[in-house]
């Protein structure tokens, strides 16, 4: 069975972090950020990489439909 993970704030620091040891540990990695677009497509061209895939998504977590969203897209993306 394949494990997903979403992680908000994954572009940089703790969240950056903790999307590559889930990514190198084999789960399915959904890596949210808002601003950081530029760090974000480094660690997703890091991960590819190494083998492994991360899908990022731009969301502001404030914003509940947001959130909704991407929710959504993370389960049809990797539960569908």
């Amino acid at each position: 069975m394949n494990r997903t993970v979403l992680i908000t704030g994954a572009a940089r620091g703790i969240g950056r972090a903790a999307a590559v040891r889930f990514a190198r540990e084999g789960w399915q990695v959904m890596a949210n950020y808002l601003h950081s677009e530029a760090e974000m497509q480094a660690l997703c061209a890091e991960m590819r990489e190494e083998g492994h895939t991360i899908l990022p998504f731009r969301a502001d977590v404030s914003d509940e439909n947001t959130v909704r969203d991407m929710v959504k897209c993370c389960l049809a993306h990797f539960h569908a």
